[in-house]
């Protein structure tokens, strides 16, 4: 096989996430919400998160923590659009409370409100 032919990859294998692990990024996410919501870039918010996980025994990058939070991020939505507005059954996931903490009382993810506001500037007005 010639030099050219062979292919070089950087690429490490995925990350297996514990749940100590996971635990850990979203207190880390929780302290640090603040900061991620901010005008600024968010990646040396996520270097310092994936260090402090580091220098707690867990091995992530930055990326891998970004693309976490982006997971959990998704999945909230998920389980949250199944709840539904009304409360419905309750999320069976794990996380649920845990993330709800942090991004329930957002605008973007509380849905009750979303609704009450897209409804308090609505007059109906009837003639007879």
């Amino acid at each position: 096989m010639s030099e050219n032919s062979q292919v070089k990859t950087n690429k490490r294998c995925r990350n297996a996430w514990t749940e100590g692990g996971e635990n850990l990024l979203i207190e880390l996410w929780e302290e640090n919400l603040s900061q991620l919501r901010g005008p600024r870039r968010n990646g040396h918010i996520f270097k310092d998160m994936a260090k402090h996980m580091s220098e707690m025994g867990y091995k992530v990058t930055a990326t891998e923590v970004q693309r976490k939070v982006h997971n959990f991020t998704q999945r909230f939505r998920k389980e949250q659009h199944c709840v539904g507005v009304s409360g419905g059954s309750p999320s069976n996931w794990k996380f649920f409370m845990k993330i709800n903490r942090i991004l329930g009382n957002l605008p973007l993810h509380n849905i009750t409100e979303l609704v009450s506001n897209s409804f308090a500037g609505m007059f109906v007005y009837i003639f007879f």
